[in-house]
């Protein structure tokens, strides 16, 4: 099957989006798959986020900081995101989300940049974990001490 580069481009997102995000989506309910464009818009989360948080996936469609609780490690967060979609991608770091209905959760992230065939920033994608009972349980056991 020949493709121009664009489209091309296109079709090797979507077949990697489709085979990664079954992966991913095989792993646990605790993993999520999701692709950002290179102006940090999501365009792409699986599916079974969107069932388990009980809201259309045309919702979480929005700037990654929308979902961004005040929680002072998003600042850092905030700083390596927007330095992978300027230029190298970083390590896997936490940050604190809510989803559109307003509950917390405590994620941990790692991603890859989407180059095009020209070696073109054209997003990023990555799997998220949700980490919330873990840190819950720290948060807990520090306050015992």
């Amino acid at each position: 099957m020949t493709h121009k580069p664009r489209e091309r481009g296109k079709y090797e997102r979507d077949t990697r989006r489709a085979s990664f995000g079954h992966i991913v989506q095989a792993l646990s309910s605790d993993f999520f798959y999701f692709t950002l464009d290179n102006k940090g818009v999501v365009n792409y989360v699986s599916p079974q986020l969107a069932k388990k948080w009980g809201i259309p996936p045309e919702s979480l469609h929005r700037h990654y900081t929308g979902f961004f609780t005040d929680h002072p490690k998003n600042n850092d967060a905030r700083r390596t995101i927007d330095n992978t979609l300027n230029g190298p991608s970083s390590s896997v770091y936490e940050l604190e989300i809510h989803n559109t209905l307003g509950k917390k959760y405590h994620i941990e992230v790692a991603k890859v940049l989407i180059l095009d065939y020209k070696g073109k920033l054209i997003g990023v994608e990555g799997i998220a974990r949700n980490i919330t009972s873990r840190v819950s349980n720290v948060e807990l056991f520090r306050g015992l001490l």
